[in-house]
């Protein structure tokens, strides 16, 4: 594993037009270089709730509780001990410096650290400055 794929990368590849620089990004991996962590299937599951009854909801349901877990077996990464004590280390950074650090984010922010993947995110500046490196495919930025 090399990546972690954040929640709004994991999404852009169910769009109906994804941005053709991520699917670009996606066509130049190889199987098994990307994880997802288990806090994403999360908040996936959590925007498929608020959803409507209809043919779109059904699709993303399929998707999250078919595609993703085969596509990515082995490579789901949960909140472990070590996630967790270096999202607690990251939340008290962020208390003591004033910033602002959603729960989601820190843990998966965290799971790159402890795993030491890359972050692949849009979310450039959510991630940025907490010691992870993300890479942005949207627009190419590569930041630590």
């Amino acid at each position: 594993m090399r990546f972690l794929l954040d929640t709004n990368t994991l999404s852009e590849t169910v769009k109906r037009t994804p941005d053709p620089n991520v699917d670009a990004w996606f066509r130049e991996q190889r199987p098994g270089d990307a994880a997802v962590s288990a806090m994403s299937m999360g908040e996936i599951r959590k925007g498929l709730a608020r959803l409507g009854p209809g043919e779109r909801k059904q699709q993303l349901g399929r998707w999250l509780y078919a595609y993703l877990p085969r596509e990515y077996a082995g490579n789901v990464l949960p909140v472990d001990q070590s996630v967790a004590m270096e999202w607690g280390r990251l939340a008290e950074q962020a208390r003591r410096t004033g910033r602002h650090l959603d729960a989601v984010d820190g843990l998966i922010v965290a799971t790159a650290r402890v795993r030491r993947l890359v972050l692949i995110s849009r979310n450039v500046r959510h991630c940025a400055g907490w010691g992870a490196r993300v890479f942005n495919p949207w627009s190419g930025e590569s930041i630590k």
